[in-house]
């Protein structure tokens, strides 16, 4: 099987917004229009499976991280481009089974100002599966990467934020 020996293009949302902003020949970013931030969230993760249908799949209580950049263009239109890290996976047969994927997460969302202090946004999230890892109830890890041929995703997100 081979290996995607591609390195993870975790600057390239950041490069496509600098050139877009370039490209737009808009006012020099200032205090009031560029936002960096630290996000973190709450979720659960499952998988669908088509096999033995004996195994229970339970989905597994997630967490994220990310480091958020929103830059707005106008008063109604931005951009918001987060670069994060989740922790996703299942948990098969009451534990006895815990796979845990961990991956780079980049979603580039076009924002919407409303009203002020609202924001929605909408846009493509693209995630790089870093590592899969199987902790098994005997206290064993075992590394399942090589088990994904597919390491590269991409998703769609949308959000409202006040």
């Amino acid at each position: 099987m081979a290996k995607n020996t591609q390195a993870p293009v975790a600057c390239l949302p950041i490069i496509l917004f600098f050139l877009l902003v370039s490209l737009l020949n808009v006012k020099p970013i200032n205090a009031q229009e560029f936002y960096l931030g630290l996000k973190t969230g709450y979720g659960q993760s499952n998988l669908d499976y088509e096999g033995n249908a004996s195994a229970k799949i339970r989905a597994k209580q997630i967490m994220n991280v990310a480091l958020t950049y929103n830059y707005r263009f106008s008063e109604k239109i931005g951009v918001n481009i987060e670069t994060g890290y989740s922790d996703r996976g299942v948990k098969i047969d009451n534990s006895t089974l815990d796979y845990r994927l961990n991956y780079l997460d980049i979603p580039v969302l076009l924002d919407y100002y409303p009203v002020p202090k609202v924001r929605l946004n909408a846009g493509p999230e693209i995630s790089y599966l870093i590592n899969a890892r199987n902790n098994s109830d005997d206290g064993t890890k075992t590394n399942i990467s090589g088990n994904f041929d597919k390491r590269w995703a991409v998703n769609g997100a949308i959000g409202a934020n006040y």
